[in-house]
């Protein structure tokens, strides 16, 4: 109480409230910039005076050259008046490291208990080719990421028709395995995962209520 008490509210928010990850040794915040197309990455010593570092830092350049011409040239919607959505690049930290999956810049790249780079894999899943070579996003995709810390695992999904198919991510290839077809729960809700087993929120059918369900993930 006595570290929170010495600490003025806008400290503690300008340090504390944009955590991503942490592990004993360091946390990291993240910040947008230009429109939610930027975005930085800082590492914090714990128990450090020292000013933040830049981990990392993503851009995505397409979608901040659209926003510059948008604001920029004469009928132009106005900066004032519209933020764009923010790119999808989530950490993770698991077993003193870090894990971080840049999907704008498709690939992840893995961080020791310090912040230093160990290794970078690609991540490819999330676009599909087009006829003309050109890759686009894959809009069944609804950037979201499950983390099942009890083995290490990483999980996403896509929704068609609001039918979830829950899908392995494979670090080291940067695709993904069909796991589960949640057919049988249409637009289920809260999905987590943990130690193989995935929980979610489903109506009962019985008075508008939900229940708690889990399923085993083979």
């Amino acid at each position: 109480m006595n570290f929170y008490n010495s600490m003025s509210r806008k400290t503690f928010q300008d340090k504390f409230s944009t955590i991503l990850a942490a592990i004993d040794s360091i946390f990291i915040t993240g910040r947008y910039f230009y429109y939610n197309k930027e975005m930085a990455y800082y590492r914090h010593r714990l128990g450090s005076d020292e000013e933040p570092e830049l981990l990392h830092y993503i851009v995505d350049e397409e979608g901040r050259d659209d926003i510059w011409l948008l604001t920029h040239t004469r009928g132009g919607i106005g900066a004032n008046f519209w933020v764009a959505d923010p790119i999808y690049n989530p950490i993770y930290a698991i077993d003193n490291k870090f894990y971080l999956f840049a999907y704008t810049d498709h690939e992840t790249i893995v961080f020791d208990a310090v912040g230093n780079e160990l290794e970078r894999y690609p991540l490819t899943f999330h676009e599909y080719r087009k006829w003309n070579g050109k890759m686009e996003p894959d809009r069944r995709w609804k950037q979201k990421m499950m983390v099942d810390a009890a083995r290490k695992e990483f999980y996403t999904f896509f929704v068609t028709d609001g039918i979830y198919t829950l899908k392995r991510i494979d670090l080291k290839t940067g695709t993904v395995t069909s796991v589960m077809d949640l057919s049988g729960y249409p637009f289920a809700q809260n999905l987590r995962i943990h130690d193989g087993v995935l929980f979610f929120i489903y109506p009962t059918g019985i008075n508008k209520r939900k229940a708690l369900y889990q399923v085993r993930v083979e």
